[in-house]
């Protein structure tokens, strides 16, 4: 799953083709969860989806707020691979 759901996240998905990679997005802006993504429809929920589905791999796509993220996801301690594409390729593992 993908973490950010911003206009750029739709030019990251699309320049690396990764559409039929995400079953879903989160995001933590009110006014884009129970949405789409524009151009692939993929489904975008609340941050609190993760509690339930406790994804192996998190791709943070909304890599400008990848600190905030990660401290995020430690507080809802989860134990997962997070991948954070560009600025550089990063694989962090949160214990």
């Amino acid at each position: 799953m993908g973490y950010g759901a911003s206009a750029t996240t739709t030019t990251l998905i699309s320049h690396f083709k990764l559409n039929k990679k995400f079953k879903y997005l989160v995001d933590e802006n009110p006014g884009k969860i129970n949405t789409y993504s524009p151009g692939f429809h993929i489904p975008v929920y609340s941050s609190k989806k993760l509690k339930i589905d406790k994804p192996n791999i998190i791709v943070i796509l909304a890599w400008r707020y990848k600190k905030q993220i990660i401290d995020k996801l430690k507080k809802m301690n989860l134990k997962t691979l997070v991948v954070t594409p560009i600025p550089k390729l990063e694989i962090i593992k949160i214990k």
